[in-house]
């Protein structure tokens, strides 16, 4: 199995929701909240059909943490032949937002939810899942966004948003 989810993680996943609250799945509070790995992996299949879940094993989990990458305590991969979606259980927001504030990377390619994080290949999966509930982490400096979107300054110059940068 890849690891490619330390790296997309990096910057985009700064910060994650901690001011946001949310008890459902789905619930209109706040971004859905999975409350495992099986939860992430079952929530990935009722919203884009994903079936073929490889969970990381505490190899995968150690590489993570190994690279500074905590709060977490599970993931794994969906692997789809149109686009692949990792993710991570997280079990300490502020701890994984923290351990996030300090990588490196390109940013705005995570979604996030109350207790998960995911890489998503996919257009038409981001699109689905920004619908589902989930919120993209963009880490940029003086992120602008556009009236009529959810924003959340949420830690270390990130905000929690529904707005994509990248289909204008």
């Amino acid at each position: 199995m890849r690891t490619r989810i330390p790296a997309a993680l990096a910057a985009s996943a700064c910060a994650l929701l901690l001011a946001l609250t949310a008890t459902a799945c789905g619930s209109d509070d706040g971004p859905p909240q999975a409350g495992d790995q099986q939860g992430v992996a079952d929530f990935l299949k009722d919203k884009v059909g994903c079936e073929d879940i490889d969970f990381l094993g505490a190899d995968d989990l150690s590489e993570i943490r190994g690279e500074g990458i905590n709060g977490l305590d599970g993931g794994g991969e969906c692997d789809q032949e149109s686009g692949d979606i990792d993710f991570l259980h997280v079990t300490d927001m502020k701890v994984f937002a923290q351990s996030m504030a300090s990588q490196d990377g390109d940013g705005n390619s995570l979604l996030i939810g109350k207790d998960f994080a995911l890489d998503v290949d996919r257009d038409q999966d981001v699109d689905k899942l920004i619908d589902a509930g989930l919120y993209i982490l963009d880490c940029d400096p003086g992120m602008q966004t556009p009236d009529g979107y959810h924003r959340e300054d949420v830690a270390a110059g990130c905000v929690a948003t529904d707005y994509r940068k990248d289909a204008e």
